[in-house]
């Protein structure tokens, strides 16, 4: 499995893609939805990921069809002078991201015969999985059979079970972290529009998703306690809080402190105050995957659980 991020957006925020990209990670994108993507695809396989897909077309209904041929055949031929230049990495075209249709290997096969040093994907909503190319599934769609892509697209993956995700897709080729800052977003519940759209990931940020490619190892949390690795994003720049660790806890003490298998302490967790349902909030000033696994809730003199800082636990919203 490559593990990658789905920088749809990334058209927006090219020298953060072309700072993540590499010899081990797999880049997403827009064509043209953000803007032009080629650049930045040009960019991520000269330093050297192995898989750069692209979804060539996207729309908020969902439908496509065969008005949508002659646009699908011009950005293939801009894709096919890119692919020769760099044989032996991938770079797959998806002709519909999230598509309605029943014949779908109709449209791959233009795709392909435009584009032989590329590689045909098809990505369905509704629609048909293809039998003869690649399918990529989206969310908390199940495995399909045969290869296939898996895209946390849509689907925040800092709010999930990012454990359990990558263990039921254990057999996909290549699994796209993605989140909403990918595509400009501050949560999953931002809905600017596209245009007005600025909080674009940082490197850190993106960073933090390929944190989550290693296991979580050991985690254990009381009833009614959440370890969020990601704490909200409240405006677009300059919240010092957001996309860093937050516990959420019945238990009000003056801090938390995180101790490592050593017996040395990380960092320590203020107290910041109440939670919207009444339990109460400590706040890391380091992101998660600055701080590692296997790490003790110490208060009061007493080790109250154990968190990876980098991964979610205690409850999954997605």
């Amino acid at each position: 499995m490559i593990f990658g991020i789905d920088t749809l957006g990334g058209a927006k925020y090219p020298d953060v893609v072309r700072k993540i990209a590499g010899p081990d990670v797999a880049i997403g994108g827009f064509d043209n939805t953000f803007g032009p993507f080629l650049p930045v695809a040009e960019k991520a396989l000269a330093k050297g990921s192995p898989v750069v897909r692209i979804q060539m077309l996207w729309s908020d209904s969902h439908q496509f069809g065969v008005s949508d041929i002659p646009k699908i055949s011009k950005i293939a031929r801009q894709y096919e002078q890119l692919a020769r230049k760099h044989i032996g990495q991938r770079l797959e075209l998806s002709p519909f991201c999230e598509h309605n249709l029943n014949d779908p290997d109709r449209y791959l096969d233009i795709v392909q015969g435009e584009a032989p040093s590329c590689y045909a994907v098809n990505t369905p909503w509704k629609g048909a999985f293809s039998t003869r190319y690649k399918n990529e599934i989206h969310g908390t769609k199940k495995p399909p059979k045969g290869e296939y892509n898996f895209s946390y697209d849509g689907l925040d993956c800092f709010n999930s079970d990012a454990q359990s995700f990558k263990d039921m897709h254990e057999r996909a080729k290549v699994f796209f972290w993605w989140f909403s800052q990918c595509n400009g977003r501050m949560t999953s519940a931002d809905n600017t529009p596209r245009p007005q759209r600025k909080a674009w990931p940082d490197v850190k940020l993106c960073q933090s998703a390929l944190y989550m490619n290693d296991d979580r190892g050991p985690a254990k949390l009381p009833r009614n306690w959440l370890w969020k690795s990601h704490a909200e994003q409240k405006k677009p720049e300059g919240d010092p809080r957001a996309n860093k660790p937050v516990l959420i806890t019945p238990l009000k003490v003056d801090r938390f402190q995180l101790v490592n298998s050593s017996g040395k302490v990380v960092l320590t967790l203020p107290y910041y105050g109440s939670f919207v349902d009444g339990r109460h909030r400590y706040y890391s000033s380091k992101y998660g995957m600055e701080l590692g696994p296997n790490l003790a809730l110490r208060a009061k003199g007493k080790d109250w659980g154990v968190v990876n800082a980098g991964f979610r636990f205690g409850g999954f919203r997605d």
